[in-house]
This record gives C-alpha cells, sequence and structure tokens, in this order.
C-alpha cells in the first residue's frame, strides 16, 4: 500500500477495533454493530488485494529484469551474427547484405523480429557461420532469446495492469470505508453523548492522520507509481 492507503487502512482498523471493545454499548443487530461489520470485511478485503497488488509488484519486477537480460543478450547476439557474416562475404557473394546489424532506432519488438529473420537467413549458411567459431546451436538459441524478449514484455506488461486494477479497488474500498465512517459518527457520538472518555475514544479513532510534510527533494513513496502504465521499451543503443 502507499502512504495514503496505510493512513486509511489504519483509520478502519483503529474504527473496528474500538467498535469491537464497547460491542455491549450497542444492541445486537443495530445500525451501529452492522456498519462495524461491514467495516471488517472492508479491510480483509483491503489485505486481500494489498497481497495481490505486492505479487504483481514483485512479477513486474521479474518482467523488467528478464526483459533487461534478454534485450542485453539479444542485440549482442544480431551483432556478433553481423560482424561474422561481413567478412564471409568476402569469400562467399551470396551471403554478403544479408544479415544486418541491430538498428540504433529498433524498440524490443523489432530487435526480436530482426533476430528471427536472423535465424532463418542463416540456416542455409549454417556450415559457414560453424567454420566461423558460431557452435551450432548459437541460432536456436538466438530464437529462443527472441521469444524470451516477448514473453518478458508481455510479463511485465501484463503486471502493470494488475498493480492498476489492484491499487483502482483498494481506492474504491477506502473511499466506501470512508463513507461507513461517516455514517456510524453520529450513532456513536449521540451514544456517549454524557461518556466523555468513550467519546474522546471515539474520536482519536475515527480521526484520519495527516499525510507526513515532506521536503521538496525527498525520494516518494514506492508505490505511488503502480498506477502508471508500463514504461515504453527503450530503443537499443
Amino acid at each position: 500500500m502507499n502512504d495514503k492507503h496505510r493512513r486509511n487502512r489504519e483509520r478502519g482498523q483503529r474504527v473496528r477495533l474500538n467498535m469491537s471493545a464497547n460491542e455491549r454499548d450497542f444492541p445486537q443487530g443495530s445500525k451501529a454493530l452492522t456498519l462495524a461489520s461491514s467495516l471488517e470485511g472492508m479491510l480483509a478485503d483491503a489485505d486481500a488485494l494489498d497481497a495481490a497488488r505486492s505479487a504483481s509488484a514483485r512479477k513486474r519486477k521479474q518482467g523488467t529484469e528478464a526483459r533487461d537480460g534478454a534485450r542485453t543478450k539479444l542485440r549482442r547476439m544480431v551483432r556478433i551474427t553481423y560482424d561474422t557474416a561481413e567478412p564471409l562475404g568476402l569469400d562467399h557473394p551470396e551471403i554478403k547484405g544479408v544479415f544486418k546489424p541491430p538498428s540504433k532506432n529498433n524498440n524490443d519488438q523489432e530487435l526480436a523480429a530482426a533476430a528471427r529473420s536472423a535465424t532463418t537467413a542463416a540456416a542455409q549458411f549454417a556450415a559457414l557461420f560453424t567454420e566461423s567459431g558460431l557452435p551450432p546451436v548459437f541460432f536456436d538459441e538466438m530464437r529462443t532469446t527472441a521469444d524470451r524478449l516477448d514473453i518478458a514484455a508481455a510479463t511485465q506488461a501484463e503486471a502493470a495492469g494488475e498493480l492498476v486494477a489492484a491499487n483502482a479497488a483498494l481506492e474504491d474500498i477506502f473511499r466506501r470505508m470512508e463513507e461507513l465512517i461517516d455514517r456510524l459518527d453520529p450513532i456513536v457520538r449521540n451514544s456517549y453523548a454524557n461518556d466523555p472518555a468513550k467519546l474522546a475514544a471515539w474520536e482519536s479513532a475515527r480521526r484520519l492522520e495527516r499525510a507526513p510534510h515532506r521536503k521538496p527533494d525527498d525520494d516518494e513513496d514506492d508505490d505511488e507509481d503502480d498506477n502508471a502504465p508500463p514504461p515504453p521499451a527503450p530503443a537499443n543503443p
């Protein structure tokens, strides 16, 4: 949860504990206890969503790391293919110009497509590449790496979407929780009108803590960017 979510959850938890401690002050089946029961369910839902959000954040990180690794490896393999093929063209004109170096402007999708194109073109020159020192499995591995790049990009995008959905659901829960506490507030106030101690405890429980003051150069909460879309695929240098 981000800081805002945590403060709202803590408020809901304080109200829940206050109502639980004073349950005997309200008749069974009363609106106050019905609202308190609903609040408990909202808190459970918020915790479940936060666990799912954390899993999606880990999934996005794993996808990003896998994508970075596959991109770097694939760019290097396409470069090796080109650097190997160019000298071969001196003795084998048919191979000259067939293979291209990785473009600086390629995105990940274009890089993967270029790698697959190179593996297809290399099939007819397999013996030449092997004579030049490339292992026989080189192009199979390059195709597999292209697949891994696509899968990692899809995983990253999927996880980012899950984070957006989880945060939207959390926002909805805490909005409804605030409305519930607003409905509960006059009931509790009226019930404790002649009990200053319990009224003060209620006031303390229902109060939403202020957000901590941030200096301009403070880092933002790590979770605040969970609603952001996945970053665009960087161009290949």
